[in-house]
Formats: structure tokens, sequence, C-alpha cells
């Protein structure tokens, strides 16, 4: 997975409200992105749906949105396949 740090702070910050635009409801989503550490470590179990949860209907918005909430946010982030793990996400 690679990540494009070549954009100016504010392009990426757009293209991460871009992405936002594109999350669909639970009922409709195949992938969730959760931005906890837990799930940047795969751990799913025990999981309950809270405001950390994002779900998209595409893999690779998933992994584009949860590059760009790791860059902007500062933080990590796990994508899931409800429950199976697909990859951790830090691109602080």
């Amino acid at each position: 997975m690679t990540y494009n740090y070549n954009r100016s702070s504010e392009e990426r910050e757009k293209r991460f409200s871009e992405l936002s635009q594109k999350q669909v409801n639970k009922d409709a989503a195949k992938y969730v992105v959760i931005t906890t550490r837990d799930a940047a470590d795969g751990c799913f179990g025990g999981h309950n749906p809270t405001g950390n949860d994002h779900y998209f209907d595409s893999l690779r918005t998933a992994r584009a949105w949860a590059q760009h909430y790791s860059d902007t946010c500062d933080h990590v982030c796990g994508i899931f396949q409800a429950p199976k793990f697909i990859e951790g996400v830090d691109v602080r």
C-alpha cells in the first residue's frame, strides 16, 4: 500500500473530505474502517460499533479513506470485511 505525500496539506484534507462523503450506511457496507489502536492491530472480537466505525462499499475507497484519515488525523485504523481483518493502516 502506498500513499502520496507529494500533495499539500490542504489538498490532502480536501481529498479526505471528498472520501468521507462516500461513506455508506452499515446495511449497505461491505467494509468497515475502525479508527482505534486495537483495530489497527486486527482486533475485532468483542467490537461494539461506535463513532469510530466508517462504512464503505468499496475496498479501494475504504483504503483511501483510511490512509487520508491516518495522515490528516495522525492516528491509526484497521480495515475489516467484518469480522475478517484486512490490514492495519498507519501513514503517520
